[in-house]
């Protein structure tokens, strides 16, 4: 099973306010397990499908809302010591070459944070997934430092009450 990155390995709580504008946990058994800091994280998307519908006899459509998509939630940042991320890619690659039993699937919370660290917003994926894991380039010509990325699978997205999230946030920023 994953472990949560330590304040060590991420650096003090106003370390990571100065480096980091978002805050990654996963959320098992109702409870939120800090995983890193990220300085990017896009695809907070929701786009409803539009469906062209023939109204009767008529040379017209209708449009109709259809289903709703979700893009991957993709995060970068800076690579450290932690191994979470790469363990819980293991995790659903075990899983889907037949070796793995464990559930791979977790909540996913996002917390935006303010320039002073505070929590500005809180988002939640339910059922989230890592689909693809990159560690970084490696170019012994540059001095660019290692760059994560971790694309994220889920099943849609919303906002949570920030005043959980600003208890949450307490427990991790020193």
């Amino acid at each position: 099973m994953p472990t949560g990155a330590t304040e060590t390995q991420q650096g003090s709580g106003s370390e990571i306010r100065a480096r980091y504008r978002f805050k990654i946990f996963l959320r098992e058994n109702n409870e939120d397990v800090f995983v890193a800091g990220f300085t990017t994280v896009t695809g907070i998307e929701k786009e409803v499908n539009v469906v062209d519908w023939r109204v009767g006899d008529e040379n017209k459509t209708k449009k109709l809302p259809g289903f709703t998509n979700y893009p991957a939630i993709v995060m970068e940042r800076g690579q450290d010591a932690g191994k979470t991320l790469e363990e819980w890619f293991d995790l659903v690659q075990n899983t889907a070459e037949g070796s793995g039993a464990a559930e791979y699937r977790k909540g996913l919370v996002i917390q935006v944070l303010n320039r002073d660290g505070t929590v500005f917003k809180q988002i939640f994926a339910p059922d989230a997934w890592p689909s693809k894991y990159m560690a970084g380039e490696l170019d012994a010509s540059s001095e660019d430092p290692l760059v994560e990325q971790v694309e994220l699978q889920h099943n849609g997205w919303f906002y949570e009450d920030v005043g959980a999230a600003i208890s949450t946030a307490s427990n991790t920023s020193g």
